[in-house]
């Protein structure tokens, strides 16, 4: 895989980071009530975990020789917390095919192991949070 291919695919998973980053974070601004407590610190966590994924994906396309994106795609907010973990798995699950997409294309690829890695350490995360949110609906 080409560097350029690389660095695009790295920056469509950086957006997808910041778009979850606002997501869980006005999502936990938005959340009221102790019946939302557990929730609300759940999203606020997360959104600090995807900006810190976004960061690492940024200083991973720098090394390549890129520009970092600063694209953000439509943030989707919900109006109950049902609304917002459904939400949430979506774009769990856009982000995991993605990851798992950059993951097969720099398998046993020489001179990548280092944003391999990053990126499958990722894509762990993901579907950790994934795993999370789906037991949220029981």
């Amino acid at each position: 895989m080409a560097n350029r291919e690389l660095i695009q695919l790295l920056n469509q998973a950086i957006e997808l980071e910041h778009q979850a980053y606002l997501q869980f974070t006005y999502q936990s601004l938005k959340l009221t009530g102790l019946q939302n407590l557990a929730l609300k610190e759940m999203l606020e966590e997360e959104g600090q975990a995807e900006l810190g994924h976004a960061r690492t994906l940024a200083e991973r396309v720098v090394a390549l020789g890129g520009e970092p994106s600063q694209k953000v795609p439509p943030v989707k907010i919900g109006n109950t917390a049902t609304e917002m973990i459904k939400l949430n798995i979506a774009r769990e699950e856009q982000a995991i095919a993605l990851y798992r997409k950059i993951v097969r294309k720099l398998r046993h690829k020489e001179g990548s192991e280092l944003v391999y890695y990053e990126v499958l350490k990722i894509l762990g995360d993901e579907l950790e949070d994934l795993e999370e949110y789906e037991a949220l609906l029981g």
